[in-house]
C-alpha cells in the first residue's frame, strides 16, 4: 500500500500543478478554429505529463496513460473534422467507437456518481424558468413537453428539438445560465431524488480540488487513485466540453459540437445507467471553487412511441420529486428571512463577513461570494422553498 500512497502524492501534484495551467484549465476561450485550438491544448497537456514523468521517480504507468489520452484526443479531433466537413453521421460513429471501446469506457464509468449523491433531501437541485404567464403546476417547470419540442433551441448539451431537463446546484447558477434575466418573471422549483441506480457523468469532481494525502487508507485509497487516473485520461473530453460560447448570437456554435455528441451518445444508450452529466458553469467566476456552480443535464430516454403518447419522458419523471413552481417576486414578499432558524452556513458566512469588515474589507466580491452566498437572497429563497413547499412526482 506504500505504492498507492506514493501514487496519491504524484496524482495530486499533477492535478495541482498541471491541470491548473491556464492553457488546459476550464473554462476555455477559443483562440482559433476548434480543431487547431483543441489539438494545441492536448499536445501541451501530453508534453507536461511526459515532462513530469521524466523529472520525477514514480510508480505511475505514464506510457499507458498517455497512449489512452492520445487515443481520445485523436478520436475527438476526427469527430470535429468530420462534423465540420458536413458528415455528422461519421462524426457520431467515431465518437461512439472511441468512447464505447472497453479500455476507454471503463474510465467513463469510473467517473460517474449515483444521482442521489448530487441531488437529495439534504442537497437539492433547482430549476428556474422564465414565463410571461403564471406557472402553477409541477408539469409547468419540468422539461419542455414533447408536443412543444419545436421551442427547444440547441444548447451546450442538447441539440435543437431535444427537450432535456436542466438543473442547477443553486438558484444563482440557474440565473447565470439564463443570462441574468429580470426576476419579476422567474419561477422556481427544488428537486430531490433517492435514486442510486442512475448515474451522473461527473465533470465537476471535488476530487480535483480536495487533496486528501494521508487521509484515505487501503482499498479506498486505491479506488481514489484509479478515479484520479481516469480523470487525467479523460481530460481531453472534459476540455472539449468546456469552451465558452464565443459568439452569443451565432446560429451554429462549434464550441458545442462535442458536448452535443456526448449527450446524443448518452441518450441513445437506452440500457446504460448513465442518466446525465454534471459540469461546472462557464458563466461563473471561479466556478470550480464552489459546489454552487454546477449544472446537471439529463436527456430524455424515450422511444418515438413514448414521445407521441406522453408529454414527458417516463424515465425522467420517475427520478425526481420536486416542489410546484413559485414566483420569485411572490416568494420575496414573504418575510422568508424568519422562516426557521439561521442555518450553520449562514452563521459561518456572517462570521466571515464580520472578519472581512474588521480586517481588509471585500476586495474581490465574486471571489468572496463563495463564502458569502448564504447571506444572499438566492440562498435564502432556496431554504424557503425547501421548508415551505411539498415535494412530489408528476404522474401525467
Amino acid at each position: 500500500m506504500d505504492d498507492e500512497k506514493t501514487k496519491e502524492i504524484h496524482y495530486n501534484n499533477i492535478v495541482k500543478n498541471i491541470l491548473s495551467m491556464t492553457l488546459i484549465a476550464p473554462p476555455l476561450i477559443l483562440e482559433s478554429d476548434i480543431v487547431t485550438d483543441f489539438k494545441k491544448r492536448c499536445e501541451y497537456y501530453v508534453r507536461e505529463l511526459k515532462k513530469y514523468d521524466e523529472e520525477n521517480e514514480n510508480e505511475i504507468n505514464f506510457s499507458l496513460m498517455i497512449k489512452r489520452i492520445i487515443r481520445i484526443t485523436d478520436g475527438i479531433t476526427e469527430c470535429l473534422e468530420e462534423f465540420l466537413s458536413g458528415d455528422i453521421k461519421s462524426a457520431y460513429d467515431i465518437f461512439d467507437k472511441t468512447f464505447s471501446a472497453e479500455v476507454i469506457n471503463r474510465h467513463i464509468q469510473r467517473i460517474t456518481i449515483p444521482l442521489n449523491d448530487i441531488c437529495n433531501a439534504e442537497k437539492p437541485l433547482f430549476r428556474v424558468r422564465k414565463s410571461d404567464t403564471p406557472l402553477t403546476e409541477r408539469e409547468d417547470i419540468f422539461h419542455i413537453p414533447f408536443t412543444k419540442r419545436h421551442n427547444v433551441n440547441a444548447q451546450r448539451y442538447s441539440v435543437a428539438g431535444l427537450p432535456c431537463l436542466y438543473l442547477g446546484s443553486s438558484l444563482y447558477v440557474c440565473w447565470q445560465e439564463m443570462n441574468k434575466p429580470d426576476f419579476d418573471k422567474l419561477y422556481l422549483s427544488s428537486f430531490i431524488s433517492d435514486d442510486d441506480k442512475s448515474k451522473i457523468l461527473n465533470f465537476s469532481p471535488r476530487i480535483l480540488n480536495d487533496f486528501t494525502i494521508g487521509v484515505l487508507e487501503d482499498e479506498e485509497l486505491k479506488n481514489s487513485n484509479w478515479k484520479i487516473a481516469s480523470y487525467l485520461i479523460l481530460w481531453p473530453l472534459i476540455l472539449s466540453c468546456s469552451y465558452i460560447k464565443k459568439n452569443s448570437t451565432a446560429s451554429f456554435v462549434q464550441e458545442y459540437i462535442i458536448p452535443n455528441l456526448l449527450m446524443q451518445w448518452i441518450s441513445r444508450r437506452v440500457n446504460s445507467p448513465i442518466a446525465g452529466i454534471a459540469y461546472y458553469s462557464t458563466r461563473m467566476p471561479n466556478a470550480n471553487k464552489t459546489h454552487r456552480s454546477i449544472n446537471v443535464v439529463l436527456p430524455p430516454k424515450a422511444t418515438y412511441r413514448q414521445t407521441i403518447l406522453q408529454e414527458y419522458c417516463p424515465r425522467l419523471k420517475g427520478l425526481f420529486e420536486f416542489t410546484p413552481p413559485v414566483s420569485w417576486q411572490v416568494l420575496k414578499t414573504l418575510d422568508y428571512q424568519f422562516v426557521g432558524e439561521r442555518t450553520p452556513e449562514q452563521v459561518n458566512a456572517t462570521r466571515f463577513l464580520k472578519r472581512k469588515e474588521r480586517l481588509s474589507g471585500i476586495s474581490n466580491f465574486y471571489e468572496d461570494l463563495v463564502k458569502l452566498y448564504p447571506l444572499t437572497d438566492f440562498y435564502k429563497l432556496e431554504v424557503c422553498i425547501d421548508q415551505l413547499f411539498d415535494y412530489d412526482k408528476i404522474f401525467g
